[in-house]
């Protein structure tokens, strides 16, 4: 027996009698389980005229979502290459208009050893399709698609970023007070800066991911309420970082909280429905699954356009899997979001005590 069916087997005759009366809400194995529940019951309840009549055939829109959907990822390593070069090389470009060469050179080090980390650590973990990439004025990213990943991976996979960064600076912040060059102090400073804005617990940053992956992901409601105030705080910090590119950035995670909530509904309908194919892409899910997350997107936002459909499927599928961390693996995970704001706090103070003007005798 199924999740699912032994939630409706615990149901009333009432609350079955009512899914019946409202087949067309479910997707096309929840109408299965019903009615099997309903025939197991002996219960005689008319049928609603679209649940006796055939299902209809999926449009051609649909089946070419599918097509797209089940076609193998074109990328290759030296595709993934060539947008790494082509992004640095704009990174760059854009870059010198503001700061000097030797600081966008120091920056392009610290922005790759934080992606790097985050791009092992996803390859160890078995991400798809991991691509890294620089993005003008704000930074670098890396991408993947790891579906079956569990919480406590995606939550070191957040971590692998800014912790390797924050040891780095710390290292390059004694250097620096032992005699370094004043570069090493600069590159300190922009290595514990930078990733210590990373630990900030807002989304997107990597901080928010490790709050949202084990607190706040248990709830779509939570998770909107902390996706807001991921988008909220970014705001306020616009004006601190002067950055009007901020501001946008804040306003855009704002205007994407309603559909992230709706979202979280269809994951949640989905997996209350029978058993989940062991799929992490939807290139490898069964094609009557894949047609049901399809239907169920589309019932959940009927003005989208085929063409942005397959990108809202593969988000269920990043979503549809994944279980929070347990206790103890949450709390630890937790201590060692706290050690790195440790370190990175030790590491201003070796700096800030450097840069301290000699005591008047």
């Amino acid at each position: 027996m199924t999740t699912a069916e032994e939630i409706w087997r615990n149901r009333t005759d009432d609350q079955v009698a009512e899914a019946i009366a409202s087949l067309d809400e479910y997707t096309e194995e929840g109408r299965r389980i019903i009615l099997a529940e309903a025939d197991r019951r002996g219960l005689n309840v008319a049928l609603p005229a679209e649940a006796t009549a055939c299902p209809p055939e999926p449009s051609l829109a649909t089946l070419a979502v599918i097509d797209a959907l089940k076609a193998p990822p074109k990328g290759t390593w030296l595709r993934q290459l060539g947008v790494l070069g082509i992004s640095v090389l704009l990174f760059v470009s854009v870059g010198l208009l503001q700061w000097s060469a030797g600081e966008v050179a120091i920056l392009i080090v610290v922005l790759l050893v934080h992606e790097a980390g985050h791009y092992l650590v996803m390859r160890g973990f078995g991400y798809r399709d991991v691509r890294m990439f620089f993005i003008p004025l704000l930074g670098a990213a890396v991408s993947g698609s790891g579906g079956r990943v569990p919480g406590y991976g995606r939550v070191l996979v957040a971590l692998a970023g800014p912790g390797p960064g924050i040891l780095v600076g710390l290292v390059l912040a004694v250097v620096a007070v032992s005699g370094g060059h004043p570069l090493v102090e600069y590159a300190a400073k922009v290595f514990l800066g930078l990733n210590i804005l990373n630990l900030l617990p807002l989304l997107p940053f990597d901080g928010g991911h490790v709050i949202q992956e084990t607190l706040f992901c248990r709830s779509r409601w939570l998770e909107a309420a902390f996706r807001f105030a991921g988008g909220a705080g970014i705001l306020l910090l616009a004006p601190v970082t002067e950055g009007a590119l901020f501001g946008l950035f804040g306003a855009f995670i704002l205007i994407s909280v309603p559909s992230s909530f709706k979202m979280g509904g269809v994951v949640q309908r989905l997996r209350g429905f029978g058993d989940l194919p062991d799929a992490g892409t939807p290139s490898e899910a069964p094609r009557e699954f894949l047609l049901q997350v399809v239907e169920e997107v589309q019932r959940t936002f009927p003005s989208t356009k085929p063409a942005r459909l397959p990108a809202l499927v593969r988000t269920v599928f990043e979503r549809l899997h994944p279980r929070p961390p347990g206790g103890l693996a949450t709390i630890l995970l937790l201590a060692a979001y706290g050690l790195f704001f440790v370190l990175a706090f030790i590491g201003i103070v070796v700096i800030a005590a450097n840069e301290a003007p000699p005591a008047i005798p």
